[in-house]
């Protein structure tokens, strides 16, 4: 059984604030072991469990866009039926799509480039409504990161997916040779970075 996107979400703050789970079953009052299965899905947590974990990790909703944050902790309610919840993701420059993924037999090119066109051209996170789908997007230094999901998604996993996506985008630059020259793997000055 794979971990719901609760327990994704509970994993990805772990990680990131670089805690054990032995310090969190302290805090819990539970074991260590517990802990674990709650976060690798093996056991079914409470909501009070879930939430308890959330708050102990500083989890909340993704800001609005009008920048108010919510403290709305995570909950364990399973979704009511299997659905493919995040459909299609890019990356783009502008109107250029750079990377694109699409789950599914159904074409949103015409949908994602019409979402594309209407993001303002500053840093900002906004989610779009069209049909049963959902357009949640975060624009930054000049790239956007979309993803589209069922409404069954809600925020907080996109948002995350969206996060996680923009975090492994901004990597350096691969080390390429220079135009119209021969790359001289002897010396790394001569290699010059591939500018975008």
């Amino acid at each position: 059984m794979a971990p719901s996107p609760q327990c994704t979400a509970l994993a990805a703050a772990i990680s990131r604030k670089g805690v054990s789970y032995g310090q969190l079953a302290g805090q819990l009052g539970t074991t260590e072991q517990h802990v674990i299965d709650i976060v690798t899905g093996k056991t079914t947590a409470t909501t009070a469990e879930f939430n308890s974990l959330a708050r102990a990790l500083g989890i909340t909703d993704v800001p609005p866009h009008d920048g108010a944050h919510s403290t709305k902790p995570l909950t364990s309610k399973p979704p009511s039926h299997p659905t493919m919840s995040l459909i299609h993701a890019l990356v783009a420059q502008g109107a250029t799509i750079l990377a694109e993924h699409q789950a599914g037999q159904r074409d949103f090119s015409q949908a994602t480039q019409t979402i594309l066109s209407r993001i303002p051209p500053n840093n900002s996170k906004l989610t779009y409504v069209w049909e049963q789908y959902l357009f949640h997007y975060i624009s930054e230094g000049g790239f956007t990161y979309l993803v589209m999901a069922d409404d069954s998604a809600g925020r907080r996993m996109p948002f995350t997916f969206l996060g996680e996506l923009q975090r492994k985008a901004c990597v350096p630059p691969i080390l390429l040779p220079a135009p119209g020259s021969a790359p001289d793997l002897s010396s790394p000055s001569s290699a010059s970075y591939r500018s975008s």
